[in-house]
């Protein structure tokens, strides 16, 4: 976990409540986060990073989530903005396993440069907003929404800088098959 990591819990009355990092000043493995709900529940459910778009349905389905189609290229990870996770607490317990609801691919260049674009050949969806949901088991899974959806994710370094050669950068993305490579 980073510092400036912060979560979105669904209390009890459906509500998007912000949780931030508590005093975590390093990067960690695990961490204690804090913040307020509006009303208490048995059960919580808890997407990484926090969405302010966020909200919960009375099935249990959140929308109001994307996947970046532009990402900020870190050297050697990705970038937290994409890293979409979700977890659930079960049966009133207080832990919580998150887990990633995209995929990553590996990407390096053999020369500097702006920009890597990961297009789809076929068409099929790779960013843009959708939802998530949990099956019988509490296994999030996330559909992209068809309507404003694109085939292609742009990897890009912070401000006007360049991808170093040699380097690894991790893209997330949606799981799909892409049909035509």
């Amino acid at each position: 976990w980073q510092p400036t990591d912060r979560l979105s819990v669904f209390d009890g009355a459906g509500a998007n409540c912000v949780f931030s990092t508590k005093g975590l000043s390093v990067e960690a493995p695990s961490c204690t986060f804090e913040g307020k709900v509006t009303a208490l529940a048995a059960d919580y459910i808890v997407v990484y990073p926090y969405t302010e778009t966020a909200s919960l349905s009375d099935d249990g389905v959140i929308s109001g989530i994307t996947l970046p189609a532009t990402q900020t290229a870190v050297e050697g990870s990705f970038d937290p903005k994409a890293a979409l996770m979700a977890a659930k607490t079960v049966d009133g317990g207080k832990d919580l396993t998150f887990q990633n609801i995209v995929g990553y691919v590996q990407v390096s260049t053999d020369s500097k440069c702006k920009k890597i674009e990961l297009f789809a050949g076929n068409g099929e969806i790779l960013a843009g907003a959708g939802s998530i949901s949990f099956d019988a088991k509490n296994t999030p899974s996330f559909t992209l929404s068809p309507e404003g959806a694109l085939s292609t994710i742009t990897l890009a370094p912070e401000g006007e800088g360049l991808l170093e050669a040699g380097k690894s950068y991790y893209i997330a993305v949606p799981a799909v098959t892409l049909e035509a490579g």
